[in-house]
């Protein structure tokens, strides 16, 4: 009768698995091999995937800039500047330097002071961001 023992191990890629000694050889089950496929899968598509899924943000700034147009109500406006910032402040500094002062504008003519001091805080982020700051 073959005696068998069941240990687990972790191996060099830090996952464990449960290792067939037998008194003769060691027996590395085939879930290693998968595992190692399945990691070097992952780590090809986490290399990958700015190129293969592009940016959602490019079609969320121009649906913003289309509801920008269409708004009427200064505080929806407002609301739709501090968005169109945020999402360009990730990739273009001045177009968000635009947003952010174009909301001051908006808040300051409003006479919403809060909403002034989070328009003047968007335009200081972003000319910190310039290099201005």
């Amino acid at each position: 009768m073959l005696s068998l023992l069941f240990r687990f191990c972790v191996t060099k890629i830090g996952y464990p698995v449960l290792l067939v000694l037998t008194k003769t050889k060691l027996i590395l089950p085939t879930c290693l091999k998968v595992i190692k496929r399945i990691t070097f899968v992952l780590s090809l598509v986490g290399l990958f995937s700015p190129i293969l899924c592009p940016s959602q943000s490019t079609s969320k700034i121009d649906s913003l800039r289309l509801l920008l147009k269409s708004s009427g109500i200064d505080s929806v406006r407002f609301r739709i500047l501090n968005e169109l910032f945020k999402q360009t402040n990730k990739i273009n500094y001045e177009e968000a330097l635009g947003y952010a002062t174009s909301a001051y504008q908006l808040a300051k003519s409003m006479g919403d002071t809060v909403r002034i001091v989070e328009g003047g805080r968007m335009m200081a982020y972003s000319l910190d961001d310039l290099g201005r700051g």
